[in-house]
Protein backbone atom coordinates (compact mmCIF):
# COMPACT_ATOMS: atom_id res chain seq x y z
CA UNK A 1 0.00 0.00 0.00
CA UNK A 2 1.84 3.35 -0.71
CA UNK A 3 2.14 5.73 1.91
CA UNK A 4 -0.58 7.31 4.13
CA UNK A 5 -0.26 10.91 3.59
CA UNK A 6 -2.08 13.44 6.29
CA UNK A 7 -3.67 16.36 4.06
CA UNK A 8 -4.06 19.90 5.72
CA UNK A 9 -5.54 22.93 5.24
CA UNK A 10 -3.52 26.07 3.61
CA UNK A 11 -4.41 29.30 4.53
CA UNK A 12 -3.08 32.34 6.36
CA UNK A 13 -5.31 34.06 9.43
CA UNK A 14 -6.98 31.63 10.76
CA UNK A 15 -8.79 32.73 14.24
CA UNK A 16 -10.97 30.88 16.68
CA UNK A 17 -12.95 33.07 18.79
CA UNK A 18 -14.06 31.85 22.33
CA UNK A 19 -16.79 35.27 22.74
CA UNK A 20 -19.70 36.09 20.68
CA UNK A 21 -19.38 38.29 17.96
CA UNK A 22 -20.88 41.60 17.86
CA UNK A 23 -24.61 42.32 17.40
CA UNK A 24 -25.13 46.10 16.10
CA UNK A 25 -28.36 48.53 14.93
CA UNK A 26 -27.50 50.66 12.11
CA UNK A 27 -29.68 53.65 10.85
CA UNK A 28 -30.47 55.30 8.15
CA UNK A 29 -28.97 52.48 5.83
CA UNK A 30 -28.91 52.58 1.73
CA UNK A 31 -29.87 48.76 0.39
CA UNK A 32 -28.85 48.23 -3.09
CA UNK A 33 -30.43 44.78 -4.48
CA UNK A 34 -28.11 42.19 -6.02
CA UNK A 35 -28.06 41.19 -9.73
CA UNK A 36 -27.93 37.64 -10.39
CA UNK A 37 -24.24 36.30 -11.80
CA UNK A 38 -20.96 35.47 -9.76
CA UNK A 39 -19.75 38.99 -9.35
CA UNK A 40 -21.73 42.27 -8.78
CA UNK A 41 -19.93 45.00 -7.12
CA UNK A 42 -22.91 47.48 -6.58
CA UNK A 43 -24.73 45.38 -4.42
CA UNK A 44 -24.85 45.49 -0.26
CA UNK A 45 -25.89 47.39 2.58
CA UNK A 46 -23.92 51.14 2.67
CA UNK A 47 -24.00 53.58 5.58
CA UNK A 48 -25.23 56.86 4.89
CA UNK A 49 -22.26 58.13 4.06
CA UNK A 50 -22.38 55.79 1.07
CA UNK A 51 -19.65 53.40 2.92
CA UNK A 52 -19.85 49.58 3.10
CA UNK A 53 -20.80 48.04 5.62
CA UNK A 54 -17.90 45.58 6.44
CA UNK A 55 -20.20 42.81 8.88
CA UNK A 56 -23.28 42.93 6.18
CA UNK A 57 -21.53 41.68 2.99
CA UNK A 58 -19.89 37.86 2.79
CA UNK A 59 -16.22 38.04 3.51
CA UNK A 60 -13.91 35.64 2.78
CA UNK A 61 -9.73 34.09 3.28
CA UNK A 62 -7.16 36.83 4.24
CA UNK A 63 -6.09 39.17 3.38
CA UNK A 64 -9.90 39.71 4.45
CA UNK A 65 -11.54 41.34 1.48
CA UNK A 66 -15.68 41.74 1.14
CA UNK A 67 -16.40 39.20 -1.39
CA UNK A 68 -17.08 41.40 -4.84
CA UNK A 69 -18.18 44.05 -3.33
CA UNK A 70 -17.39 47.95 -3.61
CA UNK A 71 -16.05 49.65 -0.59
CA UNK A 72 -17.76 52.74 -1.86
CA UNK A 73 -21.62 52.73 -2.81
CA UNK A 74 -21.79 53.17 -6.44
CA UNK A 75 -24.55 55.86 -5.52
CA UNK A 76 -25.05 58.41 -3.49
CA UNK A 77 -26.99 57.81 -0.21
CA UNK A 78 -30.40 60.12 -0.42
CA UNK A 79 -33.59 60.58 1.19
CA UNK A 80 -34.90 60.24 -2.21
CA UNK A 81 -34.87 56.73 -2.26
CA UNK A 82 -37.50 54.61 -1.59
CA UNK A 83 -38.11 53.92 2.62
CA UNK A 84 -38.52 50.68 3.97
CA UNK A 85 -42.21 50.16 5.57
CA UNK A 86 -41.10 48.57 8.71
CA UNK A 87 -38.82 50.76 11.46
CA UNK A 88 -36.76 47.92 12.11
CA UNK A 89 -35.42 44.86 10.14
CA UNK A 90 -33.26 42.01 10.64
CA UNK A 91 -30.21 41.40 8.33
CA UNK A 92 -30.21 37.94 7.08
CA UNK A 93 -27.17 38.32 4.87
CA UNK A 94 -26.55 36.59 1.58
CA UNK A 95 -28.44 33.55 0.88
CA UNK A 96 -28.03 30.50 -2.08
CA UNK A 97 -28.84 27.51 -2.90
CA UNK A 98 -25.24 25.76 -2.70
CA UNK A 99 -25.87 23.67 0.80
CA UNK A 100 -22.15 24.25 1.77
CA UNK A 101 -22.12 27.61 1.59
CA UNK A 102 -25.96 28.01 3.08
CA UNK A 103 -24.19 26.43 5.79
CA UNK A 104 -21.02 28.81 5.96
CA UNK A 105 -22.58 31.90 4.90
CA UNK A 106 -26.04 32.28 5.72
CA UNK A 107 -26.74 30.18 8.67
CA UNK A 108 -24.13 31.49 10.98
CA UNK A 109 -25.90 35.07 11.14
CA UNK A 110 -28.57 33.07 12.88
CA UNK A 111 -26.73 32.05 16.05
CA UNK A 112 -27.82 35.11 18.42
CA UNK A 113 -30.95 34.69 20.79
CA UNK A 114 -34.16 34.11 18.18
CA UNK A 115 -35.77 37.45 20.20
CA UNK A 116 -33.56 39.19 17.95
CA UNK A 117 -35.31 38.13 14.84
CA UNK A 118 -38.11 36.36 15.04
CA UNK A 119 -39.99 39.84 15.08
CA UNK A 120 -38.79 41.40 12.62
CA UNK A 121 -39.03 41.19 8.86
CA UNK A 122 -35.48 39.84 7.45
CA UNK A 123 -33.54 41.59 4.41
CA UNK A 124 -31.62 39.51 2.80
CA UNK A 125 -29.63 39.68 -0.34
CA UNK A 126 -29.25 36.56 -3.29
CA UNK A 127 -29.35 35.97 -6.69
CA UNK A 128 -32.54 33.81 -7.04
CA UNK A 129 -35.93 35.21 -5.32
CA UNK A 130 -37.40 34.18 -2.40
CA UNK A 131 -40.03 31.98 -4.38
CA UNK A 132 -37.07 30.34 -5.28
CA UNK A 133 -35.36 30.52 -2.30
CA UNK A 134 -37.56 28.76 -0.35
CA UNK A 135 -38.80 25.93 -2.90
CA UNK A 136 -35.43 24.27 -1.69
CA UNK A 137 -36.89 22.05 0.59
CA UNK A 138 -33.80 21.88 3.29
CA UNK A 139 -33.58 26.27 2.85
CA UNK A 140 -37.45 26.03 3.88
CA UNK A 141 -36.77 23.65 6.30
CA UNK A 142 -33.58 24.83 8.07
CA UNK A 143 -35.50 28.40 9.04
CA UNK A 144 -38.49 26.86 10.17
CA UNK A 145 -36.08 25.01 13.19
CA UNK A 146 -35.27 28.63 14.02
CA UNK A 147 -38.73 30.00 13.90
CA UNK A 148 -38.67 31.67 10.03
CA UNK A 149 -40.99 31.24 7.88
CA UNK A 150 -41.04 32.47 3.84
CA UNK A 151 -43.48 35.45 4.66
CA UNK A 152 -40.89 36.81 6.71
CA UNK A 153 -37.69 37.49 4.03
CA UNK A 154 -37.83 40.51 1.77
CA UNK A 155 -35.61 41.06 -0.94
CA UNK A 156 -35.44 44.63 -2.62
CA UNK A 157 -35.93 45.18 -6.23
CA UNK A 158 -34.10 48.64 -6.05
CA UNK A 159 -32.38 51.10 -3.63
CA UNK A 160 -34.29 51.60 -0.49
CA UNK A 161 -33.08 53.51 2.91
CA UNK A 162 -34.06 51.33 5.69
CA UNK A 163 -34.53 53.43 8.69
CA UNK A 164 -32.60 51.11 11.27
CA UNK A 165 -31.00 47.52 10.08
CA UNK A 166 -30.25 44.82 13.14
CA UNK A 167 -27.07 43.23 12.02
CA UNK A 168 -25.72 40.08 13.56
CA UNK A 169 -21.94 39.63 13.55
CA UNK A 170 -21.23 36.34 11.46
CA UNK A 171 -20.36 33.58 14.16
CA UNK A 172 -18.61 32.04 11.03
CA UNK A 173 -17.06 33.35 8.29
CA UNK A 174 -15.26 31.62 5.48
CA UNK A 175 -11.76 30.45 5.15
CA UNK A 176 -10.95 32.86 8.09
CA UNK A 177 -12.78 32.35 11.25
CA UNK A 178 -15.20 30.88 13.46
CA UNK A 179 -16.47 31.78 16.63
CA UNK A 180 -17.54 29.08 19.79
CA UNK A 181 -21.18 29.86 19.75
CA UNK A 182 -21.28 28.67 15.80
CA UNK A 183 -20.98 24.95 16.51
CA UNK A 184 -22.82 25.76 19.84
CA UNK A 185 -25.87 26.90 17.89
CA UNK A 186 -25.97 24.18 15.61
CA UNK A 187 -25.63 21.97 18.32
CA UNK A 188 -28.70 22.93 19.42
CA UNK A 189 -30.38 22.45 16.28
CA UNK A 190 -28.71 19.03 16.24
CA UNK A 191 -29.87 18.16 19.23
CA UNK A 192 -33.82 19.05 18.55
CA UNK A 193 -33.77 18.29 15.27
CA UNK A 194 -31.54 15.63 13.78
CA UNK A 195 -32.49 12.05 13.02
CA UNK A 196 -30.22 9.19 13.87
CA UNK A 197 -29.98 6.94 11.59
CA UNK A 198 -30.41 4.03 13.51
CA UNK A 199 -26.51 2.68 11.84
CA UNK A 200 -24.43 1.63 14.80
CA UNK A 201 -21.93 0.28 11.53
CA UNK A 202 -19.35 2.64 10.02
CA UNK A 203 -20.19 4.82 7.53
CA UNK A 204 -19.07 5.40 4.12
CA UNK A 205 -20.49 8.63 2.06
CA UNK A 206 -20.88 7.83 -1.50
CA UNK A 207 -20.49 10.59 -3.88
CA UNK A 208 -21.74 7.90 -6.90
CA UNK A 209 -25.51 9.42 -6.88
CA UNK A 210 -24.31 12.94 -6.61
CA UNK A 211 -23.93 15.08 -10.16
CA UNK A 212 -21.38 17.20 -9.17
CA UNK A 213 -20.85 20.87 -10.81
CA UNK A 214 -17.15 20.63 -9.19
CA UNK A 215 -16.05 17.25 -9.31
CA UNK A 216 -16.59 13.47 -10.34
CA UNK A 217 -14.62 10.58 -9.24
CA UNK A 218 -14.20 7.41 -11.31
CA UNK A 219 -13.94 4.06 -9.79
CA UNK A 220 -15.90 5.02 -6.02
CA UNK A 221 -18.36 2.16 -7.09
CA UNK A 222 -15.42 -0.41 -6.24
CA UNK A 223 -14.35 1.42 -3.21
CA UNK A 224 -18.01 1.35 -2.05
CA UNK A 225 -17.66 -2.45 -3.07
CA UNK A 226 -15.10 -3.31 -0.94
CA UNK A 227 -16.23 -1.72 2.07
CA UNK A 228 -19.57 -3.00 1.95
CA UNK A 229 -18.13 -6.42 1.90
CA UNK A 230 -16.07 -5.20 5.40
CA UNK A 231 -19.04 -4.48 7.59
CA UNK A 232 -19.73 -0.49 6.50
CA UNK A 233 -22.94 0.84 5.83
CA UNK A 234 -22.17 2.74 2.34
CA UNK A 235 -25.05 5.99 2.38
CA UNK A 236 -26.02 8.51 -0.14
CA UNK A 237 -26.29 12.14 1.51
CA UNK A 238 -28.49 13.54 -0.76
CA UNK A 239 -31.07 10.83 -0.56
CA UNK A 240 -31.31 11.68 3.03
CA UNK A 241 -33.66 14.64 4.36
CA UNK A 242 -32.26 17.29 5.66
CA UNK A 243 -32.51 16.26 9.62
CA UNK A 244 -31.04 12.71 8.64
CA UNK A 245 -28.21 14.42 7.16
CA UNK A 246 -28.10 16.56 10.19
CA UNK A 247 -27.45 13.21 11.99
CA UNK A 248 -25.20 12.21 9.69
CA UNK A 249 -22.13 12.53 12.95
CA UNK A 250 -24.48 11.67 16.04
CA UNK A 251 -22.91 8.99 17.50
CA UNK A 252 -19.62 6.80 18.27
CA UNK A 253 -19.40 4.95 14.53
CA UNK A 254 -16.38 6.51 12.31
CA UNK A 255 -18.22 8.18 9.56
CA UNK A 256 -16.35 8.68 6.48
CA UNK A 257 -16.13 9.66 2.59
CA UNK A 258 -14.61 11.80 0.06
CA UNK A 259 -14.37 15.62 1.75
CA UNK A 260 -17.38 17.64 0.48
CA UNK A 261 -20.23 19.57 1.67
CA UNK A 262 -21.79 16.54 3.60
CA UNK A 263 -18.87 16.94 5.87
CA UNK A 264 -20.26 19.83 7.24
CA UNK A 265 -23.16 18.07 8.76
CA UNK A 266 -20.97 17.03 11.64
CA UNK A 267 -21.17 20.96 13.09
CA UNK A 268 -24.76 19.79 14.35
CA UNK A 269 -23.60 17.39 16.12
CA UNK A 270 -21.14 17.43 19.32
CA UNK A 271 -17.66 15.98 18.76
CA UNK A 272 -17.90 14.24 15.46
CA UNK A 273 -15.87 11.60 14.34
CA UNK A 274 -14.69 11.07 10.87
CA UNK A 275 -12.25 10.22 7.87
CA UNK A 276 -12.31 12.62 4.71
CA UNK A 277 -10.54 11.65 1.35
CA UNK A 278 -8.90 14.55 0.43
CA UNK A 279 -8.25 15.85 -3.51
CA UNK A 280 -4.45 16.27 -2.51
CA UNK A 281 -2.42 17.09 0.02
CA UNK A 282 -5.15 20.05 1.13
CA UNK A 283 -8.39 20.47 2.21
CA UNK A 284 -10.40 23.83 2.48
CA UNK A 285 -10.02 25.85 5.83
CA UNK A 286 -13.69 25.60 6.24
CA UNK A 287 -13.66 22.12 7.65
CA UNK A 288 -10.37 23.01 10.10
CA UNK A 289 -12.18 26.24 11.29
CA UNK A 290 -15.58 23.92 12.18
CA UNK A 291 -13.54 21.03 13.84
CA UNK A 292 -11.76 23.38 15.96
CA UNK A 293 -14.75 24.82 17.27
CA UNK A 294 -17.03 21.41 17.38
CA UNK A 295 -13.74 19.39 19.48
CA UNK A 296 -14.16 17.49 16.25
CA UNK A 297 -12.41 14.07 15.84
CA UNK A 298 -11.99 14.30 12.13
CA UNK A 299 -8.24 13.50 9.70
CA UNK A 300 -7.38 14.32 6.89
CA UNK A 301 -6.01 12.09 4.35
CA UNK A 302 -4.62 12.19 0.55
CA UNK A 303 -6.33 9.60 -1.33
CA UNK A 304 -3.78 7.23 -2.32
CA UNK A 305 -3.62 6.98 -6.61
CA UNK A 306 -6.27 9.66 -6.97
CA UNK A 307 -5.34 11.27 -10.51
CA UNK A 308 -7.01 14.02 -11.78
CA UNK A 309 -7.64 13.28 -15.39
CA UNK A 310 -8.31 17.15 -16.91
CA UNK A 311 -7.62 20.76 -16.45
CA UNK A 312 -10.97 21.90 -14.29
CA UNK A 313 -11.96 25.38 -14.94
CA UNK A 314 -15.38 27.81 -14.81
CA UNK A 315 -17.73 25.17 -15.90
CA UNK A 316 -15.31 22.59 -16.21
CA UNK A 317 -15.69 20.35 -12.84
CA UNK A 318 -12.20 18.37 -11.96
CA UNK A 319 -12.17 14.81 -13.35
CA UNK A 320 -10.81 12.24 -10.96
CA UNK A 321 -10.06 8.50 -11.40
CA UNK A 322 -8.53 6.02 -9.15
CA UNK A 323 -5.91 4.05 -10.13
CA UNK A 324 -6.45 1.51 -7.42
CA UNK A 325 -9.48 1.11 -5.21
CA UNK A 326 -8.15 -1.17 -2.86
CA UNK A 327 -5.70 1.04 -1.74
CA UNK A 328 -8.50 3.57 -0.71
CA UNK A 329 -10.51 1.03 0.83
CA UNK A 330 -7.33 -0.15 2.85
CA UNK A 331 -7.17 3.35 4.23
CA UNK A 332 -10.32 3.72 5.51
CA UNK A 333 -10.76 0.09 6.42
CA UNK A 334 -7.12 0.53 8.74
CA UNK A 335 -8.06 4.03 9.78
CA UNK A 336 -11.33 2.15 11.31
CA UNK A 337 -9.09 -0.67 13.12
CA UNK A 338 -6.79 1.72 14.66
CA UNK A 339 -3.96 0.19 12.69
CA UNK A 340 -2.59 3.54 10.82
CA UNK A 341 0.30 5.32 12.53
CA UNK A 342 1.50 8.14 11.21
CA UNK A 343 5.37 8.45 12.19
CA UNK A 344 7.06 11.63 10.70
CA UNK A 345 9.42 14.38 12.75
CA UNK A 346 7.41 17.33 12.65
CA UNK A 347 9.69 19.03 15.45
CA UNK A 348 13.09 20.35 15.21
CA UNK A 349 13.46 20.09 19.14
CA UNK A 350 14.25 16.45 18.26
CA UNK A 351 17.55 17.52 16.55
CA UNK A 352 20.93 19.61 18.28
CA UNK A 353 23.48 20.12 15.95
CA UNK A 354 23.16 23.80 15.68
CA UNK A 355 24.87 25.89 12.67
CA UNK A 356 24.96 28.74 11.51
CA UNK A 357 23.84 32.10 10.95
CA UNK A 358 23.73 31.74 7.36
CA UNK A 359 21.71 34.37 4.92
CA UNK A 360 19.18 32.92 2.74
CA UNK A 361 19.73 33.72 -1.24
CA UNK A 362 16.89 33.49 -3.98
CA UNK A 363 17.15 32.56 -7.33
CA UNK A 364 16.71 35.80 -8.39
CA UNK A 365 19.99 37.50 -6.54
CA UNK A 366 18.03 39.15 -3.61
CA UNK A 367 17.58 37.70 0.04
CA UNK A 368 15.14 37.57 2.69
CA UNK A 369 14.46 40.26 4.81
CA UNK A 370 11.62 41.96 6.48
CA UNK A 371 10.39 45.68 6.66
CA UNK A 372 9.35 46.58 10.16
CA UNK A 373 6.35 48.26 9.37
CA UNK A 374 4.86 44.78 9.04
CA UNK A 375 7.24 42.06 9.37
CA UNK A 376 6.20 39.92 6.59
CA UNK A 377 8.94 38.14 4.99
CA UNK A 378 9.48 39.03 1.39
CA UNK A 379 12.97 39.25 -0.82
CA UNK A 380 15.03 42.30 -1.67
CA UNK A 381 18.46 43.78 -1.58
CA UNK A 382 18.86 44.42 2.58
CA UNK A 383 18.33 48.15 1.78
CA UNK A 384 16.41 50.75 4.07
CA UNK A 385 16.29 51.98 7.89
CA UNK A 386 13.45 49.83 8.41
CA UNK A 387 14.90 46.40 6.68
CA UNK A 388 16.08 43.38 8.86
CA UNK A 389 18.00 40.48 7.65
CA UNK A 390 17.03 37.05 8.25
CA UNK A 391 18.78 34.99 9.64
CA UNK A 392 19.19 30.95 8.96
CA UNK A 393 19.99 28.34 11.57
CA UNK A 394 20.58 24.81 10.55
CA UNK A 395 19.73 21.66 12.53
CA UNK A 396 21.27 18.42 11.48
CA UNK A 397 20.99 19.44 8.28
CA UNK A 398 17.29 18.37 8.87
CA UNK A 399 15.54 21.92 9.68
CA UNK A 400 16.32 25.87 9.13
CA UNK A 401 15.01 28.38 11.98
CA UNK A 402 14.31 31.82 10.56
CA UNK A 403 14.58 34.60 12.94
CA UNK A 404 16.17 38.35 12.93
CA UNK A 405 18.70 39.84 15.10
CA UNK A 406 15.82 42.25 16.78
CA UNK A 407 13.71 38.92 17.64
CA UNK A 408 10.76 40.73 15.12
CA UNK A 409 7.63 38.68 15.17
CA UNK A 410 7.91 37.13 11.62
CA UNK A 411 4.86 36.13 8.92
CA UNK A 412 4.80 34.57 5.11
CA UNK A 413 1.63 34.92 2.99
CA UNK A 414 -0.02 31.99 2.69
CA UNK A 415 1.21 30.69 6.12
CA UNK A 416 -0.95 30.70 9.54
CA UNK A 417 2.04 30.57 12.01
CA UNK A 418 2.81 34.19 13.52
CA UNK A 419 6.40 34.26 15.61
CA UNK A 420 9.78 35.34 16.13
CA UNK A 421 11.11 32.28 14.59
CA UNK A 422 9.91 30.31 11.72
CA UNK A 423 10.74 26.49 11.33
CA UNK A 424 11.04 24.82 7.89
CA UNK A 425 12.04 21.03 7.02
CA UNK A 426 15.47 21.33 5.16
CA UNK A 427 15.10 19.61 1.69
CA UNK A 428 18.15 19.93 -0.28
CA UNK A 429 18.58 19.24 -3.91
CA UNK A 430 20.65 16.68 -5.00
CA UNK A 431 23.32 18.69 -5.82
CA UNK A 432 23.85 19.55 -2.26
CA UNK A 433 24.46 23.36 -3.71
CA UNK A 434 20.56 24.80 -3.41
CA UNK A 435 17.67 23.65 -0.82
CA UNK A 436 14.22 23.78 -0.67
CA UNK A 437 12.12 25.07 3.10
CA UNK A 438 9.35 22.68 3.48
CA UNK A 439 6.70 23.87 6.22
CA UNK A 440 6.20 20.94 8.85
CA UNK A 441 2.72 20.92 8.80
CA UNK A 442 1.09 21.87 5.61
CA UNK A 443 3.58 20.03 3.49
CA UNK A 444 3.86 23.08 1.13
CA UNK A 445 7.40 25.04 -0.09
CA UNK A 446 8.34 28.69 -0.27
CA UNK A 447 8.65 30.26 -3.18
CA UNK A 448 9.88 33.30 -4.35
CA UNK A 449 8.81 35.52 -7.40
CA UNK A 450 11.20 37.83 -8.99
CA UNK A 451 8.93 40.88 -7.70
CA UNK A 452 10.03 40.09 -4.02
CA UNK A 453 6.82 38.28 -2.53
CA UNK A 454 7.56 34.88 -1.09
CA UNK A 455 4.52 32.93 0.16
CA UNK A 456 4.41 29.81 1.63
CA UNK A 457 2.06 27.40 -0.90
CA UNK A 458 3.61 25.38 -3.57
CA UNK A 459 3.25 21.63 -3.42
CA UNK A 460 6.30 21.02 -5.73
CA UNK A 461 10.10 22.22 -5.16
CA UNK A 462 10.71 23.79 -8.64
CA UNK A 463 13.04 26.52 -9.29
CA UNK A 464 11.24 29.25 -7.95
CA UNK A 465 11.68 27.60 -4.37
CA UNK A 466 15.28 26.60 -4.56
CA UNK A 467 17.62 28.74 -2.14
CA UNK A 468 21.24 29.38 -1.30
CA UNK A 469 22.83 29.85 1.58
CA UNK A 470 25.15 32.54 2.22
CA UNK A 471 27.96 32.28 5.08
CA UNK A 472 27.65 35.43 7.63
CA UNK A 473 28.43 36.64 10.69
CA UNK A 474 25.53 38.40 12.66
CA UNK A 475 26.43 42.09 13.16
Amino acid sequence: MNKIISANPVSAGLKIFQNPPEINIYDDVLYIPRIPGPHDSNYGIYDSYGRLVQTAGPRRGWPNFSLGQSPSSSISPSSSYPRATENSYFYGGHIGTHFGHFLTETLPRFWCAPHWYLNKKIICHSGDTIEKLFSVSWIKEIFEMIGLVKEQFIIFDRPTTVTSLLISGVSFEENHFSHRQFAEFCNRLGRKYAIDLGISDPIFLSREKFKSAMRTIEGEEEITSILSNRGFRIVYPETLSIREQMGLFSSDRLTSGFVGSAFHNSIFCSSPRGLALCYGNSYSTNFWLMDQVNDANIQYFSTPTLILKNSPGAGVPAEFTIDNPMDVANLVIDYYEDKIVLKEENNKNNYSKKEGPYLIKTKFDSFLQIDRQLGKIHAGSGVGPRIHKIFAYIYDSKWIELSTAGGDVLSMDQLDSVSNTLNFKMQTSQNEKTFSLKHPVTSRFVSTTPDGVVECNREYARAWEKFFLISTNQD
